[in-house]
């Protein structure tokens, strides 16, 4: 089985009993949204009474709120993406904060060392990263993601939060994880199919409006995936804005845009 904190989730319409939440994650505890990011809406509950201004702060940044058993260990968390060649994981990282928990102001003010590649025994940096690989499988997920664990006192590693699309800001632990696996972003970007859903998309309205247009399926998707492969090279600035727009005529003459708006 997966071990996870006892944990529980609470829907705007739910009607609150704070006695019954305190009973089966205890205090402290954590009160997050379950849909937010960069620990915003996050709070540590000391007392039962900071549990309500709590869920009221987490429902500010989310449409649902967590409500989450505290749990003590060391904090590491591990990339993993899927391309052609099956699931890969990037290196672990450890996240040390200098606050109470893993903040805002740890995350981007510089008040944490993020470790990277995590100081773990060869056992444990293979079954984090197994365990990794396995859950990504499990739920079927595309793109990079990251998950977080605690690592209990008896070395048990708790999942603690998937982070379906982790940050890539200059202070993300995505990009530490990439330079240190000798990846340049762009590359990583380009393997981890980032583009699937999208390209999804499209290849169904080009099916759809195939007939309408004339237009020939190869050349289409050539322009397509270099266009887009341009915008992602353009982000990291490994790409002139010459070259995007170099295939953006190739690209409207093969898909004619305006016309996707009204497919009957």
């Amino acid at each position: 089985g997966l071990n996870v904190a006892e944990a529980v989730l609470i829907k705007p319409e739910d009607k609150i009993n704070d006695k019954e939440i305190i009973e089966k994650v205890k205090i402290p505890c954590f009160v997050k949204p379950a849909d937010g990011g960069s620990s915003f809406g996050i709070t540590k509950v000391k007392t039962g009474n900071e549990l309500f201004p709590a869920i009221k702060e987490a429902f500010k940044y989310g449409t649902e709120v967590i409500i989450e058993e505290n749990l003590e260990g060391r904090e590491v968390t591990c990339g993993v993406y899927l391309e052609s060649e099956g699931i890969k994981v990037l290196p672990i990282t450890e996240i040390i904060s200098e606050n109470e928990y893993f903040d805002y102001d740890a995350k981007y003010n510089g008040k944490s060392k993020e470790i990277t590649p995590a100081e773990l025994d060869e056992e444990m940096t293979n079954k984090i990263k197994e365990l990794t690989k396995k859950i990504y499988g499990i739920l079927g997920m595309r793109g990079i993601v990251r998950m977080d664990y605690i690592l209990s006192k008896n070395e048990v590693p708790f999942l603690i939060e998937i982070n379906s699309i982790p940050g890539m800001s200059k202070e993300s632990i995505i990009p530490q994880m990439a330079k240190v696996d000798n990846i340049e972003l762009s590359t990583l970007f380009w393997r981890s199919n980032q583009l699937f859903n999208f390209n999804q998309n499209i290849r169904c309205l080009i099916i759809a409006k195939k007939r309408l247009l004339n237009i020939n399926m190869g050349d289409c998707f050539i322009a397509l995936n270099k266009y887009f492969r341009a915008i992602f090279l353009l982000c990291f600035e490994r790409a002139t804005c010459k070259e995007m727009y170099e295939y953006a005529p190739v690209l409207s003459r093969f898909l004619n845009f305006k016309s996707f708006l009204f497919i009957k």
